[in-house]
């Protein structure tokens, strides 16, 4: 799938999309991740930055003393990055 294509099916993303410079666009890849993967990590290095066109995720904060704590859920559009 394009970027051109995800934004057909995704009509909302347009307006994120809209004035991305062009060397940006032609470097986007699209990924599809399975429910209950990991996309990032605290703490460790990201080398991306990824809009969530579709589906939800969840943040999720983990301490040292093994205490798990769900932060929020997002829906799309949302982002990944800083």
């Amino acid at each position: 799938m394009t970027l051109e294509e995800l934004v057909r099916e995704v009509p909302e993303l347009e307006e994120y999309t809209r004035y991305m410079p062009k060397e940006l666009w032609h470097r986007c890849s699209i990924r599809v991740y399975p429910p209950g993967t990991i996309i990032h990590q605290k703490d460790y290095k990201l080398d991306y930055f990824g809009l969530i066109a579709r589906g939800e995720h969840r943040v999720i904060n983990e301490f040292q003393n093994g205490n798990v704590y769900m932060i929020e859920k997002n829906e799309p559009i949302d982002f990944v990055g800083e």
